[in-house]
C-alpha cells in the first residue's frame, strides 16, 4: 500500500517548517494508528508518503483484504482530519492510495554503511504507480489485489493503464466501498 498527499509541495511552500512538521506528524500518527489496527507493517514514511506492507498471517489470512480495508479506513480517518487541517491553515487534505498484491523479497537494502529494511518486487513498483494514478481521495487497486478481494469489496473496473517502465499494462479498479457481509 502506498499513499501520498496531493499537492503537498504547494502546501509546504505556504507554511513554516515547524507548522509543516506538526501537521505532517499529526497526519502520520493518525495513519499509523489505522495501519496498525489492520496489522500492516509500516515500511517507511517518505515525506508526505507512506509505504505499508501486509504480510500474510497464515494460510487463512487474506492480507489483500486487510490492505484494502486499511485503505478504506485511512480515507475515512482523513475526512476526520480535514477540519484540523483547515483550522491549522494547512489547506485541503486530499490523499491518493494505491494497492497491489504479490510476491516480494524483503531485507536490508542500501549502502555498506547504511541500510534500511524494505521490500522489493514488481508488486511494490505497481502499487507505487497505482497511487500516482489514483483519483483524488480515492483508492486504486491492481488486478492481483482485486482477485483476492472481489467477494468483499465493491469496485469499478477501469481500462488497463500503462505503468511507467513496465512492459505490460495493469488492470485496475477504483474501490467504491465494502460489500455487506453475507449471513
Amino acid at each position: 500500500l502506498f499513499s501520498d498527499i496531493k499537492g503537498f509541495t504547494a502546501i509546504a511552500e505556504k507554511l513554516s517548517p515547524v507548522e509543516l512538521v506538526e501537521g505532517l506528524n499529526s497526519y502520520h500518527s493518525a495513519m499509523y494508528e489505522v495501519v496498525d489496527s489492520h496489522g500492516g507493517v509500516l515500511d517507511k514514511f517518505m515525506g508526505d508518503g507512506i509505504m505499508v506492507v501486509f504480510i500474510p498471517r497464515g494460510d487463512r489470512d487474506n492480507s489483500a483484504l486487510r490492505s484494502v480495508r486499511c485503505a478504506i479506513d485511512m480515507t475515512e480517518r482523513i475526512s476526520n482530519l480535514q477540519e484540523e487541517w483547515q483550522e491549522r491553515g494547512l489547506g485541503e487534505l486530499v490523499v491518493r492510495i494505491g494497492v497491489q498484491s504479490g510476491e516480494v523479497i524483503s531485507g536490508s537494502i542500501g549502502a555498506s554503511m547504511r541500510r534500511d529494511y524494505t521490500v522489493l518486487g514488481d508488486s511494490v513498483n505497481v502499487a507505487s504507480r497505482l497511487e500516482g494514478q489514483a483519483p483524488d481521495g480515492g483508492i486504486l487497486i491492481g488486478d492481483q489485489t482485486y482477485a483476492q478481494v472481489a467477494s468483499h469489496i465493491e469496485a469499478d473496473v477501469l481500462e488497463p493503464i500503462a505503468v511507467k517502465n513496465r512492459s505490460e499494462p495493469v488492470q485496475c479498479y477504483v474501490v467504491t466501498g465494502e460489500k455487506p457481509p453475507i449471513d
